[in-house]
């Protein structure tokens, strides 16, 4: 999977996460930093966004993905 953001294709990584939908995140990538916006429904969700960025290969992560307001850890 690290092709996936030096392919600019960073909703790759999303794709295969069971607590992130790669609909809910928007990923652009810019000489490997990768800012990822969106809103998910837990903060479980919103750690793994920015894990799953990592590990495709970000050289460094830009996390303003937001979690729904009333949103619980799981």
């Amino acid at each position: 999977m690290k092709s996936a953001l030096r392919n600019n294709s960073g909703k790759a990584a999303f794709f295969w996460s069971p607590f992130v939908h790669s609909d809910e995140i928007k990923v652009s990538v810019d000489g490997g930093m990768a800012t990822l916006t969106g809103t998910v429904g837990t903060w479980i969700g919103w750690g793994e966004a920015d894990r799953d960025a990592r590990r495709s290969g970000a050289t460094g992560v830009v996390n303003r993905v937001k979690v729904k307001t009333g949103a619980w850890w799981w």
